[in-house]
C-alpha cells in the first residue's frame, strides 16, 4: 500500500480521528520523503536507478546513510519515529471505526513495506568485496534537508503529542471551512 493508501484509510473513517490521522500521516510523510529524495538526488539523476548504486555509502558516507536509514525505517514505520506514530494513528481509525479488515491489510502492507526500505538499507550497508555504488554529490543544503528532516522525525517519534495536538486542533477548522 503507498502512501496514498494509508491516507485513505485514515480518510475511510469518517471521523474526526481519522481527518487528524490524515493530516499527521501527511505532514509527518512529506518530510520523510523530502528528506530521502534529497539523498536519492545527490546519488544522481538519470533515468535509472539501481538498487546496487547504493551499494558501500555506509562505508563511503557513513553520516549520510545513517540519516537516509533512519528516514527509510520511519517510512517503514519502525517505533521511535513519526512513521511508527502515523501509521499506528491510522490503523487506529479504522480500528474505531470497525474496518478491521481494511486495518489488518494496512498493518500486512506495512510489513512488506518494511522489507522493500530494509533492502535499500542492506544494500548501503552488506556488499561484496570491491563493490561500490555511485559517488554521491552531496551540497550543504542537501545537509540542511536531510538533518532537518531526519530531526523532526526522531523529536516527532519520540515526543508525538504537539502534532497530533496540532492536527486534531486543525480538523474543526476543515470542516467548518
Amino acid at each position: 500500500m503507498s502512501h496514498a493508501g494509508y491516507i485513505l484509510v485514515a480518510v475511510h473513517s469518517a471521523s474526526a480521528a481519522g481527518t487528524s490521522a490524515a493530516l499527521f500521516y501527511l505532514f509527518t510523510y512529506t518530510l520523510m520523503v523530502l528528506g530521502s529524495f534529497a539523498v536519492v538526488g545527490a546519488m544522481g539523476i538519470d533515468d535509472e536507478h539501481p538498487l546496487s548504486r547504493y551499494a558501500g555509502l555506509g562505508r563511503s558516507r557513513p553520516v549520510m546513510a545513517i540519516g537516509f536509514t533512519v528516514l527509510l525505517l520511519a517510512q517503514a514505520g519502525i517505533p521511535t519515529t513519526s512513521g511508527f506514530i502515523a501509521k499506528f494513528q491510522v490503523i487506529a481509525a479504522a480500528v474505531d471505526n470497525k474496518s478491521y479488515f481494511i486495518a489488518g491489510v494496512s498493518m500486512v502492507t506495512a510489513v512488506i513495506g518494511a522489507f522493500m526500505y530494509l533492502r535499500i538499507v542492506m544494500a548501503m550497508y552488506v556488499v561484496d568485496e570491491g563493490e561500490e555504488g555511485s559517488s554521491p554529490i552531496w551540497h550543504w543544503t542537501t545537509s540542511v534537508v536531510v538533518i532537518a528532516a531526519v530531526s523532526f522525525t526522531i523529536v516527532v517519534g519520540l515526543v508525538p503529542q504537539f502534532l497530533i495536538e496540532f492536527a486534531q486542533d486543525a480538523v474543526p477548522i476543515l470542516i467548518r471551512g
